[in-house]
């Protein structure tokens, strides 16, 4: 299955690249006709690597915008000076391999994932280099579109899977009995993660309270959750213990919030985690959501979607040339669903 490229691979493709990002990601973004190829796209990791799983070139039909994109190369200092420049944003792909180290996949194959994070070789582009531990085969009846969502969001989602299941199983610190059906808060569900949390934390079996505006209703209980609260009208702090006590005061088991925080927030919640409990640290657990490649991951995901109880809203679809108006789109914190950005046919 590894070793030969379908074609001859060419010495230029087309790029989005950025070098110093001193606003916006958008406004350092420039398209390139004629990037040159990487080394690495013609000499890939060898069978051995990423835990004997190798690498696979991909030829990208569509890629899949995530607030990560903009939110790394925009933070002081690190967007500014970090080495790898230039660099070709995005992480989200589907398309076909076109070269293979891999023993899971074949030149020919369709497949969707992620590049390895912090890549600076993207998926806003032609071709890019994937991991095999962080790519799935696509089977009839998911659409490219739909699978170009399932890297990011999908690893992410996924990091709630293991508090689930250690729920349901009585596993979990503090459980004096299994939990039949967790009872799950989502703060912020209309968006491209709350379209995976949702479907997932149903497939488990979970009760699910949501977050979102009056207009979003209809699509987030189209996702599986059971109540919803409309930020916009109610305190929603009030709301959830308004709920816990019409449930006997039971609480809610898990909580996720998708919206995240500018990176002042983020300096200050890691400044006062450090900070011992006398001097006014925390106490609880509040762990930041990081996915890493679990081999069950991504082809259950692409079970559920195959079964269609995970069908991710798309919100808008960019052409290659208007990419980086997806980030722009992606910033309104207003999506409903993914916004994807077509590479090619």
């Amino acid at each position: 299955m590894s070793g030969t490229a379908a074609s001859t691979m060419p010495t230029t493709m087309r790029a989005w690249v950025f070098n110093t990002v001193k606003t916006t990601l958008e406004d350092a973004m420039e398209l390139v006709d004629d990037y040159t190829v990487p080394d690495t796209f013609t000499t890939l990791p060898p069978a051995e690597a990423n835990n004997g799983t190798g690498a696979v070139l991909v030829r990208i039909l569509v890629a899949s915008v995530n607030p990560a994109d903009y939110k790394v190369p925009e933070v002081p200092l690190f967007g500014r000076y970090h080495p790898q420049r230039p660099a070709i944003p995005g992480a989200d792909l589907c398309g076909h391999v076109v070269k293979s180290t891999s023993p899971n996949f074949a030149v020919g194959d369709l497949v969707a994932g992620k590049v390895a994070n912090l890549s600076p070789h993207g998926t806003l582009t032609e071709y890019t280099v994937a991991p095999g531990n962080e790519i799935v085969s696509i089977p009839e009846g998911v659409s490219v579109d739909q699978a170009a969502t399932i890297g990011i969001c999908g690893m992410t989602a996924w990091t709630l899977v293991p508090y689930i299941r250690s729920l349901k199983d009585g596993t979990a610190a503090g459980l004096d009995a299994p939990i039949r059906q967790p009872r799950i808060f989502i703060n912020g569900s209309s968006g491209g993660l709350g379209s995976f949390i949702i479907p997932l934390a149903r497939s488990l079996g979970c009760h699910i309270t949501a977050t979102c505006s009056a207009r979003n209703f209809d699509l987030v209980r189209g996702l599986g959750a059971d109540d919803v609260i409309d930020y916009t009208t109610e305190d929603v702090a009030a709301a959830l213990i308004k709920r816990a006590s019409a449930s006997f005061g039971k609480p809610f088991d898990l909580a996720a919030d998708t919206v995240g925080m500018p990176f002042t927030s983020l300096l200050t919640m890691a400044h006062i985690s450090l900070r011992p409990a006398f001097l006014g640290g925390g106490l609880r657990k509040a762990p930041t959501a990081v996915g890493k490649a679990i081999p069950e991951m991504f082809p259950t995901i692409v079970d559920l979607m195959v079964q269609g109880k995970l069908d991710v809203p798309i919100d808008e679809v960019y052409s290659f040339e208007d990419a980086p108006k997806a980030y722009t789109k992606l910033k309104t914190l207003r999506t409903r669903g993914k916004v994807i950005v077509r590479i090619a046919d």
